[in-house]
Parts: structure tokens; sequence; C-alpha cells
């Protein structure tokens, strides 16, 4: 059985993987729309 500790922190690292998937995801579209940018595409959101 898990301790009240240990799940903490395995609840605690699901959401810190969770946000750095998220970060990782916006970071991704945001240098896709520089990479547009400086090909001269225009910008859409």
């Amino acid at each position: 059985m898990m301790s009240s500790v240990e799940f903490l922190n395995v609840r605690n690292n699901a959401a810190k993987a969770e946000s750095d998937l998220l970060q990782a995801k916006y970071d991704l579209i945001f240098r896709i729309k520089v990479l547009d940018f400086y090909l001269g595409k225009p910008l859409a959101f």
C-alpha cells in the first residue's frame, strides 16, 4: 500500500508532467509561427 506522502508525490509528478507537455505544445506552435513569419507566410491563428 502507498503512503500519503508517496501518493502526493505521484500526483504532483503527474501534474508537472501534464504542465510540461502543455508548455511543450505551445512552444512548438510558437516556433512554427516564428518560422512561418520569416518565410513570409501570413500569420493565421
